[in-house]
């Protein structure tokens, strides 16, 4: 069943109906994103075949014609690509960005979602869970405003993987990476499962520097790029 609504219930609910909304919160306690957002976009253009190949394995994960929302939808670069409409996003450099793609923007954060109970059928979230201040309180927020049955996609970088180890062993020297809290795949997943999701498919991607076009593969441990699909 569909739960689509109209435009004046649903920004209704989304304006009037925030029950868990903390007004005047701050999202982050430190946000490497909130300038870089053209450097950001550039990046993804230059290695434009390792992004079609993370596009790839999302998608694998993602069903067409569900109500979708991205969590922490940057400048909107994925979004876009993959035909989603709506995001959270905390920083005003990226939002500007993701709204000149035509994303509907939320201001707000994982943790403290702007967003009343079970209004998606999908959420997405990609490669944000290393910034996250609380992950499981994020986690707790997802499954908060999934439908009972909807699910929750997220591509992470596994940091028990070659490149993961790279990253780790080198985010000291990045600007951005210097505040990732890089996870395995395994520690995604007993979160997940702690916050009451069921793992449905998990597959990789991504395997060395080069951009190239890489295959996607089943499971987890070999590409850095993971994208897991859970149920709440």
């Amino acid at each position: 069943m569909s739960i689509y609504i109209n435009n004046i219930e649903l920004r209704y609910r989304m304006e009037v109906q925030r029950p868990r909304y903390l007004k005047g919160e701050r999202c982050m306690k430190r946000n490497p994103f909130e300038k870089g957002a053209k450097e950001y976009d550039a990046w993804f253009e230059k290695n434009a075949k390792i992004f079609s190949s993370e596009l790839k394995a999302v998608e694998a994960c993602l069903e067409k014609g569900k109500r979708t929302i991205e969590i922490g939808v940057g400048t909107g670069i994925f979004a876009k690509a993959l035909g989603i409409h709506e995001g959270v996003e905390p920083s005003d450099d990226m939002a500007r960005l993701a709204k000149d793609r035509g994303i509907d923007i939320i201001k707000g954060c994982a943790e403290h979602l702007p967003i009343s109970d079970n209004m998606y059928e999908q959420v997405l979230m990609i490669t944000v869970d290393c910034f996250l201040d609380d992950i499981e309180m994020a986690f707790s927020e997802v499954k908060r405003i999934l439908i009972r049955g909807g699910s929750f996609t997220i591509a992470t970088i596994n940091k028990d993987t070659e490149l993961g180890q790279i990253y780790e062993n080198n985010k000291a020297s990045d600007e951005v990476y210097k505040w990732a809290d890089f996870r395995s795949t395994k520690e995604i997943i007993a979160i997940l499962e702690h916050s009451g999701f069921q793992i449905l498919r998990i597959c990789q991607t991504i395997t060395d520097f080069e951009d190239r076009l890489y295959d996607v593969k089943e499971g987890y441990g070999e590409g850095v790029f993971t994208v897991i699909k859970a149920s709440s």
